[in-house]
């Protein structure tokens, strides 16, 4: 399947990333880091290819005390995920695979964007050819235009 067209992401990267920049702690695991701050999502996944011996490659694009955004490379599987705290979005950048969420199974392709709650493992399985990329962004709170935030329990 080819990559969809750089220009439908941007305004979506755009509102992703708003505001990244400034100096990252040292990550508890090995992922490979373009210096900050990252404009062109496109650019650093073209720039920074997954080798085919490589399962999957995260690459951390923004980290700070309000989210975190990942690049993920995925050759063929991406072990379960879990964020204890935060609600992610995933966003299907290219290829296509299958994401599986607490009990949903989903076939998901590029531009497919996908809530996952706090608290849920969710996994990606790569169906294509070539390598799937995903940008993975925790979310503190909801926007405020969503309406009132709900009670934490």
């Amino acid at each position: 399947m080819p990559p969809m067209n750089r220009a439908s992401f941007l305004p979506l990267l755009s509102i992703l990333l708003a505001a990244c920049g400034g100096a990252e702690p040292a990550p508890a695991r090995p992922v490979a880091r373009p210096d900050p701050p990252v404009r062109d999502v496109m650019d650093v996944l073209h720039r920074n290819p997954i080798r085919r011996d490589e399962e999957f490659r995260e690459t951390r694009l923004v980290r700070d005390a309000g989210r975190t955004v990942l690049l993920v490379q995925v050759n063929k599987a991406l072990p379960p995920q879990i964020s204890p705290e935060r609600d992610q979005v995933v966003l299907i950048l290219e290829g296509a695979g299958t994401l599986v969420a607490g009990t949903k199974t989903l076939e998901t392709k590029a531009g497919d964007l996908h809530e996952v709650p706090r608290g849920t493992a969710w996994s990606f399985a790569n169906l294509g050819p070539g390598a799937a990329a995903l940008l993975v962004r925790d979310v503190a709170e909801p926007p405020a235009a969503d309406g009132p935030s709900p009670a934490k329990p």
